[in-house]
């Protein structure tokens, strides 16, 4: 049963983030090894790799590598790359991200394994950033997307522009834009050219693309954000739109 088995890797998961101990540590680890391994159902796989995320061995870091570089589901590779984040600060899972990256398994995994380099190298991922982002394309924008939110988490003063410049490059995919949008609230909430930027953005015709710009702007909380959000209201039709707006104001 894909279910029961799915859940009781999960609960090994929530053991070791509790704090087992001995063998028990021991034993939960390489029940997860074997399903992440062995297990039929990509979904049970992908949930015993979150889970041996908490475990923190070297083994238990070693077979997280060779699910994300050989698993043959996109979606279990993805979460054995996240689960590597816990591992922090790692010049050799910085190494493997990038080498993963280059391999271009499928976007997602790409993306997957950029976020992996900004937790295991958040002061050298940035100039790998700037590089990637320029020959970042993809079927409808999704790799570009994914780079756009993990930049955010770069902690460097030039990722608030690089940001809005992506928002307002009209050549990019929609989805690369949507990305940096929503980003700008993370890293530039009292930036003047964010706030303007996204004040602009109102006007485009992409509907997908303005209920983004409808969304973040109301993060900014401020008055001049509230103020525009306010004109948008009352010259949209969007529905959507307008309950974004009505929920900002408390409506």
């Amino acid at each position: 049963d894909v279910i029961a088995r799915r859940l009781a890797v999960e609960g090994l998961g929530a053991d070791l983030a509790g704090g087992l101990a001995g063998d028990q540590v021991d034993f939960a680890r390489a029940e997860l090894v074997n399903r992440m391994r062995q297990d039929s159902s990509s979904w049970v796989r992908s949930a015993a790799a979150k889970s041996l995320g908490m475990d923190g061995s070297p083994e238990a870091r070693l077979r997280l590598m060779a699910a994300a570089s050989s698993d043959a589901n996109t979606h279990v590779r993805k979460a054995a790359f996240l689960a590597l984040q816990n591992w922090g600060m790692d010049l050799e899972l910085a190494g493997f991200a990038r080498t993963q990256y280059r391999e271009a398994y499928s976007w997602r995994t790409m993306g997957a394994a950029a976020d992996l380099l900004v937790a295991s190298d958040p002061k050298g991922a940035f100039q790998w950033f700037v590089r990637a982002l320029l020959d970042a394309d993809s079927d409808h924008g999704v790799l570009r997307a994914d780079l756009a939110r993990s930049l955010a988490r770069i902690d460097n003063v030039r990722v608030p522009s690089i940001l809005i410049g992506m928002a307002n490059d009209k050549s990019l995919e929609t989805a690369a834009r949507v990305a940096a949008v929503e980003a700008l609230p993370e890293v530039a909430e009292l930036d003047r050219d964010a706030r303007a930027a996204l004040i602009a953005l109102l006007q485009t015709r992409d509907g997908r693309l303005r209920r983004a710009t409808v969304s973040s702007l109301a993060k900014f909380d401020d008055a001049t954000s509230r103020a525009a959000l306010a004109r948008h209201y009352e010259r949209s039709v969007i529905p959507r739109e307008r309950r974004a707006i009505e929920a900002t104001f408390g409506r």
